[in-house]
């Protein structure tokens, strides 16, 4: 096929865009040098000077940009000048210059290109189209295309493999360093407080602590004219990009409750790092995409924390774990988040009736199915004052009872009884061991007897069996002990939370939602106003009860057989 020409172009002057492209892999790559912007610059400027028909128009430059996809300032201007006929030819050093996209690459030479007339030349790979058209289709410019494109793939592949090493061991890889921290200046990959934004992280932390939410705070900040994460960085100079918000569109932006809301669920303030939160679709495609997150890096105490683990905890409890319906004075439905239909399983609706007469209001929680569509399950109402005497009654009742548990708890563990019963269990410890021990020999002496002919295979066999099952019951009667032990060792530290958070309380008189996040964890409602109330650390309260109950029985039994001394 001869070369694509026009009406007297034998004479006419070509309008040369160059372009240029360096990535960041390449920069570290052996022939960096030789692709260099100035190398790359430098042989395509010795070409046109050689050639009596190409003309210098403009020179397009993407530093630091990758080759798997084309969306690039530089080449962008370059399309942008060629539809306005600026420019008439695209001049490059070679092909993995021009994109490193196997497909995309050959969509250019192939279609776009030739469709608008523009001629192309790769210097290294001596392509030109309008001296030979089929220069820039031939599979030899394919197959360097596809080499070009599974180069992308495996420095990609071996990137991501160094990036996840490093990831494991706590090293922060990341682009853009968390507001309040600043890179080390010894390591990179080390976070160290950075003062200044550091006291604001901190008094965010704070006026959560002190029971204000999300939109309390962010109009706090704004209302003092706290500059944001964003406009902290710009002022320094720093990259302070976003997807969604321009370098210009800074300067105007507020604090708002999903950027305080961040803030206050980032880990990365209690001191861990946590990463691979979100990945690219692929080596060519860069949009970012949400893993899952059982697929995240995290890493405890990797640098300095700017909030306590208790405080954090707390904060997170009383914001993100409740559903909470704000009203416009910052006030919290107080059981919102809390309630729960037996029936349907939805949460309530916070409802204030109209103004009665005496100008009150009465307050009650509907079933959320019911509020929403009458037909798809009852009201299930209930008014708050009401619910309000149940929940203290219920708490009240459940302070006596820890009250009263731990009490014998600490007579059990300080009863000398309880000490001989941890002797006695050590002691069948010691005799199950020895016994397991003899019979492991006896079966030992089993192969020998059978060996030399003093018994039989089937006997060696049966016997075998059974000093096997022997040994196989001691060891479960062991495993019973142990956890018998164990219990008995841990029962302070099992049942620290629970104590904490009921012995010796004062009876409430008054509800409050910080009483209902330390005492509930949610509260069935049921039809005509009945309710069931599940405590936090029931599961150990009942399990401490158990413990308390065996262990009388054991203090009983043992009352009259056992004779204490001085």
């Amino acid at each position: 096929m001869s070369a694509l020409r026009y009406k007297d172009e034998e004479e006419r002057l070509f309008k040369v865009g160059v372009y240029l492209r360096l990535s960041q892999e390449d920069k570290i790559k052996k022939e960096a040098e030789s692709n260099s912007i100035e190398n790359q610059r430098k042989i395509i400027k010795n070409y046109i000077d050689n050639s009596d028909e190409l003309v210098l128009i403009n020179e397009y430059v993407d530093d630091g940009y990758t080759g798997t996809n084309f969306d690039r300032p530089s080449f962008q201007e370059l399309l942008n000048d060629i539809k306005n006929k600026r420019i008439d030819t695209i001049i490059v050093k070679d092909l993995s210059r021009f994109g490193r996209n196997y497909i995309e690459v050959g969509k250019f030479l192939e279609e776009t290109f030739p469709t608008l007339r523009v001629r192309f030349i790769s210097i290294i790979d001596k392509i030109d189209s309008f001296k030979d058209s089929e220069s820039s289709s031939s599979m030899l410019v394919n197959f360097k295309n596809l080499l070009n494109d599974e180069y992308c793939r495996d420095i990609s592949k071996k990137t991501r493999a160094a990036l996840n090493t490093r990831k494991k061991k706590g090293d922060y890889v990341a682009g853009i360093v968390p507001f309040g921290y600043k890179r080390d200046s010894e390591n990179s990959y080390h976070l160290v407080i950075d003062e200044e934004p550091a006291k604001l992280i901190k008094l965010i932390f704070e006026l959560a602590k002190d029971g204000k939410g999300t939109l309390e705070i962010s109009n706090y900040l704004n209302d003092r004219s706290i500059p944001t994460s964003l406009q902290y960085k710009k002022e320094l100079g720093l990259k302070c990009g976003h997807q969604n918000i321009s370098y210009e569109d800074v300067d105007n932006l507020k604090w708002s409750p999903t950027a305080v809301a961040t803030i206050l669920r980032n880990e990365v303030y209690l001191g861990h790092t946590v990463q691979n939160k979100y990945s690219h679709i692929s080596y060519k495609i860069h949009r970012c995409q949400k893993n899952q997150k059982e697929k995240w890096t995290k890493v405890e105490n990797t640098h300095e924390p700017l909030v306590s683990e208790e405080d954090f905890n707390y904060i997170n409890e009383r914001l993100f774990t409740k559903i909470i319906r704000v009203r416009k004075n910052y006030e919290h439905a107080l059981f919102s988040g809390f309630l729960i239909c037996n029936d349907c399983e939805r949460g309530f609706h916070y409802i204030k009736s109209k103004v009665l007469k005496d100008g009150s209001r009465n307050s009650y929680y509907m079933c959320g199915s019911n509020n929403i569509n009458k037909d798809s399950c009852s009201s299930h109402i209930i008014h708050e004052d009401k619910l309000k005497q149940l929940v203290i009654k219920a708490i009240n009742k459940q302070i006596k009872l820890v009250t009263k548990l731990n009490n014998e708890i600490n007579i059990i563990s300080n009863n000398k009884k309880t000490s001989i019963k941890v002797d006695v269990l050590n002691s069948r410890k010691e005799n199950i061991l020895d016994n397991i021990d003899k019979k492991m020999k006896l079966k030992q002496e089993l192969y020998t007897d059978w060996k030399e002919n003093i018994i039989s295979f089937d006997d060696y066999k049966e016997y075998t069996k059974s000093y096997s099952d022997e040994i196989e019951n001691e060891r479960k009667v062991l495993s019973i002990i142990d956890e018998e032990l164990n219990e008995i060792s841990n029962i302070p530290n099992y049942h620290k939370d629970l104590i904490e958070t009921f012995n010796n309380k004062d009876l409430i008189t008054n509800l409050t939602r910080d009483i209902l996040f330390d005492f509930i964890d949610h509260i069935i409602i049921y039809e005509n106003n009945k309710i069931e109330i599940i405590f936090k650390y029931s599961d150990i309260y009942k399990n401490l009860s158990k413990y308390v109950k065996e262990n009388n029985d054991f203090l009983i039994r043992n009352d009259k057989n056992v004779d204490f001394k001085g």
